[in-house]
């Protein structure tokens, strides 16, 4: 108990001269209760170190020291799967780009590196090393505006509504040819559900009237022929199949009669050459 105690003021007097804050205290009992979270994830990798390099013309967002560069190197320590580092970046001013003599508007790709070192968990140091290029757009808005074009061909009118909607742009600040276009679908659609409105009262107003004797005759005759007419397509391709097989059979037996006859010739005159070679002999 006592080791404890002098352990406690050790550590109060270090936070003391670290000018570092307090938040919580916690008890070793209850470690699994409060860190219940960080203790499930799993470990991955330790002695983590994370180095970001950027272009020239890039800096890192929210840093003003003008001496840090475009590279940033960060301790991360333990890594589990749910470790995640967020960097921020934005182009220099115009001072800064003039020291390092880069002309922006010549920029059309912009490279990106990031190293990781780490040890894994059966003790080896690794590195891991991922490069980036990323195409350079000066004009946003004309980016923009070419992908909402090609979503509204590929969008039906429901759809085309429904995405404009969500868009949640003042109506007032729009231009005037997209606020033509939100006007005209508008009105579409209402000539779209007033028509369905109109089929739907005729039904209900015109009821379907029961078919008399004559017509149940004439329908049933129509299914008959149209029977028939089935029955002899499938007869008449079934006789034509038979007819394509039996003149393929004819074909075959007739080529294997050929071949025999010029096997029989073949035959015939080489005994010929037999005799009379033995008739010479003599």
């Amino acid at each position: 108990m006592m080791q404890i105690n002098n352990l406690r003021k050790f550590w109060e007097k270090d936070v003391k001269l670290t000018y570092q804050e307090v938040y919580t205290r916690v008890k070793p009992p209850d470690i699994e209760k409060d860190f219940a979270n960080i203790l499930k994830d799993e470990l991955i990798e330790t002695q983590v170190q994370l180095f970001i390099n950027l272009h020239r013309a890039l800096k890192f967002k929210g840093v003003d020291d003008p001496n840090f560069g475009n590279k940033i190197k960060r301790e991360i320590g333990n890594a589990t799967i749910t470790t995640t580092q967020i960097f921020e970046y934005q182009v220099k001013n115009d001072q800064e780009l003039q020291k390092e003599q880069i002309h922006i508007k010549d920029l059309k790709s912009v490279p990106f590196q990031n190293k990781v070192t780490y040890t894994n968990l059966h003790g080896d140091k690794l590195q891991y090393v991922k490069e980036a290029e990323v195409e350079v757009i000066h004009k946003r808005i004309a980016q923009k505006n070419s992908i909402d074009r090609k979503l509204l061909r590929n969008l039906n009118l429901q759809q085309l509504i429904g995405w404009l909607c969500s868009k949640k742009c003042c109506y007032q600040q729009q231009p005037i040819q997209l606020r033509e276009k939100l006007n005209f679908l508008n009105s579409q659609s209402k000539i779209v559900n007033c028509s369905l409105k109109i089929r739907n009262k005729k039904r209900q107003i015109i009821p379907e009237q029961p078919l008399s004797f004559l017509d149940k005759v004439s329908n049933f005759k129509k299914r008959e022929e149209k029977k028939q007419i089935i029955a002899i397509s499938l007869s008449v391709s079934c006789k034509i199949n038979k007819a394509k097989s039996e003149f393929q059979k004819q074909k075959n037996h007739n080529n294997n009669q050929e071949q025999n006859k010029q096997k029989n010739k073949i035959f015939k005159n080489q005994n010929k050459r037999k005799k009379f070679n033995l008739f010479q002999l003599r």
